[in-house]
């Protein structure tokens, strides 16, 4: 990914790409600042009106991600780019916390569908709750308890990702569930079930 070096596009200096940033929000302020991520800027010359990121993910590998930001979105133009990495990865995706932008619209003119709206996780640093609260951090959760947390969680996420596969394995994706804060309350414990807790909304789309 990071040897692709694509005809359409400009490459774009940071102070370019922070005049496109500033009304964005920190979601796509990080994907834009992902040094593994492609960006490229259009019209090929004149004033920069839009850019594109185009990255990875290395849990679901038969997908190529994108984010636009800017103004006067040509999507023609953002295919012809895109589609120079569809003989290695077979879907596309876009995602966005926006509900409703200009470029969904026009995506889903070019083909594109919604895949889902999912829960995205919202951490905050809590006060302590006792341990009779059957709400638990993962400290507090005994080892069965724990891979039941695994379980459940990796079984909801294979299930979610039906239209673009994961090839995440559960061994991975436990130990990225590891990494949250362990004394932070995340779990609800209702008798042998047990929910992560989340919050926020973002929608993808892809073809």
């Amino acid at each position: 990914m990071t040897d692709w070096q694509p005809e359409i596009g400009r490459r774009v200096t940071p102070s370019e790409l922070q005049l496109l940033l500033k009304d964005e929000d920190q979601w796509t302020r990080q994907l834009f600042g992902n040094k593994a991520a492609i960006i490229r800027g259009f019209p090929q010359v004149g004033p920069l009106q839009y850019a594109i990121a185009v990255w990875q993910n290395p849990y679901h590998a038969h997908a190529s991600y994108f984010n636009v930001i800017g103004r006067n979105y040509h999507i023609k133009e953002l295919m012809l780019m895109l589609k120079q990495m569809a003989n290695k990865h077979d879907r596309l995706q876009f995602s966005s916390y926006d509900e409703s932008p200009a470029v969904v619209r026009q995506l889903r003119r070019a083909g594109f569908h919604v895949i889902r709206h999912t829960a995205m996780g919202t951490y905050r640093t809590l006060k302590s709750v006792p341990v009779t609260s059957n709400i638990k951090s993962r400290s507090q959760l005994t080892p069965s308890q724990w891979q039941a947390v695994v379980r459940l969680s990796f079984q909801d996420y294979l299930s979610t990702h039906t239209v673009n596969p994961a090839t995440i394995t559960r061994t991975q994706f436990e130990k990225e569930l590891s990494g949250a804060d362990p004394h932070q309350p995340g779990f609800l414990v209702e008798e042998t079930t047990y929910w992560p807790m989340c919050s926020g909304l973002k929608t993808s789309l892809g073809n």
